[in-house]
C-alpha cells in the first residue's frame, strides 16, 4: 500500500480537476510522516496547499534536522520499504509544491 498525493486546481474544465503534480510513497514510513506533520498525512487531504505550508515547513525542517535523524531512523521499515531519507524526500517535494502552487488543492489517497 501506499500514499498518493495529488495537487489539483478547477480550471473550468467541464471534464473537472486538473492534476498539476503528483507524489507516491510507501505507506511504511506512515509512523515518520504522523511523527513529523503532527496529523495523519490522511489528514491533509482537501486542503488547500497554501494553508499547508506552516505544518509542511515544521515537518521538513523536523525530519531533516540532524538532532532528530535517530529519532526517526529507528522508524525505518523493517522490510527495507522506506526510510528516514526517502520520507524526507516525499515530504520536501510536497512541500515545495505547494509553495509553487499556493491555489492547488491537495488530495490524498491509500
Amino acid at each position: 500500500m501506499s500514499y498518493s498525493v495529488y495537487l489539483t486546481i478547477d480550471t473550468g474544465n467541464p471534464n473537472g480537476q486538473e492534476m498539476i503534480c503528483d507524489f507516491n510513497h510507501t505507506s511504511n514510513c506512515s509512523t515518520m510522516f504522523q511523527e513529523a506533520l503532527g496529523v495523519s498525512i490522511r489528514m491533509l487531504d482537501g486542503c488547500l496547499a497554501e494553508d499547508l505550508l506552516g505544518i509542511l515547513k515544521k515537518a521538513v525542517e523536523d525530519i531533516s534536522d540532524p538532532r532528530r535523524h535517530d529519532h526517526y531512523a529507528v522508524m525505518n521499515p523493517k522490510n527495507g520499504w522506506g526510510s528516514v531519507e526517502s520520507a524526507k524526500a516525499f515530504l520536501t517535494e510536497i512541500y515545495h509544491a505547494c509553495l509553487m502552487h499556493p491555489k492547488c488543492t491537495v488530495e490524498v489517497s491509500c
